[in-house]
């Protein structure tokens, strides 16, 4: 491979997990506050990507990223209280066969909005770091440290905030937090608004190099082993998990072809989970006697 083979695959390995780190965060956040697993984030960045075509049709790149974000921040609470809020005191496999069920209906409405189509958004030019004569978009490397800022600042909003301990205390008994006079409701609507957030963000970077269809909600099954793998209790370890199975997806295309990249990354979680069952930045629950 040559130095400018290995510079392009590295661009292709920061977009990926740029866009991983920002599902992940999702994905971990509403875990660390909800106790659900939610197998609906890649629908959001579906429905968060759609938005932004649409409006930016009528306020161009920048606005519409805005007008999602804001979209997306309402929905998430509409869907708390119109549909997830049902989930309070179910079992874990009720709560993960609910998210299923709320990715297929919203790929369902999306379909229905927006038909099966193919949807395009118009990226401003950006510019390029060139590195033994291959290139890496500015672009990609800036939405990448963007994520890991993102990620440390939920992370820190957990540890360090009074808000954040009582989403803590909610995941873990919401009826003794009721009890308490916290909020939850409130609180876990909140935490459905920051994962369509979430999506919203990662729409944003996955439309730099591809196409909005419905096909796209896929982002989330790939992204599911990098939360995994840095510790679903951990929304840091969400960024880092990101870019280990970015870089194995990046050079599993190169070598073996895309077909077995996602194979790849799953296969990576499992050997990550005989070793450390927890994940990297995962914490082994305590036990109370």
């Amino acid at each position: 491979m040559s130095g400018a083979e290995l510079v392009d695959v590295l661009g292709s390995a920061i977009h990926l997990a740029a866009i991983y780190a920002i599902v992940n965060v999702g994905f971990v956040y509403l875990y660390r506050t909800t106790g659900i697993i939610n197998f609906a984030q890649g629908q959001m960045l579906m429905i968060a990507a759609f938005l932004l075509a649409t409006f930016q049709a009528w306020s161009g790149y920048g606005g519409g990223i805005a007008l999602s974000v804001i979209a997306m921040l309402l929905l998430g609470i509409v869907v708390y209280y119109g549909f997830a809020r049902l989930l309070s005191g179910k079992d874990e496999l009720t709560k993960v066969a609910v998210t299923f069920l709320l990715a297929l209906g919203l790929t369902q409405v999306s379909g229905l909005a927006w038909g099966s189509g193919m949807r395009a958004v118009n990226i401003p030019a950006g510019g390029y770091l060139r590195i033994a004569g291959g290139r890496i978009p500015v672009v990609s490397i800036l939405s990448l440290v963007a994520s890991g800022v993102l990620a440390l600042l939920l992370e820190r909003v957990l540890r360090r905030t009074h808000v954040g301990v009582e989403m803590r205390a909610v995941a873990e008994d919401e009826s003794l937090a009721a009890y308490r006079g916290m909020r939850r409701h409130a609180l876990l609507a909140g935490a459905w608004a920051v994962a369509f957030v979430c999506g919203a963000l990662a729409a944003a970077v996955y439309v730099e190099r591809a196409p909005v269809v419905l096909s796209m909600s896929d982002v989330g099954l790939s992204a599911f082993p990098a939360a995994v793998i840095g510790g679903m209790d951990n929304v840091a370890g969400a960024f880092l998990g990101a870019g280990l199975v970015a870089l194995v997806e990046s050079f599993t295309q190169l070598y073996l072809g895309g077909a077995l990249a996602d194979a790849a990354s799953y296969a990576l979680m499992l050997v990550a989970l005989l070793v450390l069952p927890y994940g990297l930045l995962g914490r082994r629950p305590s036990l109370r006697l």
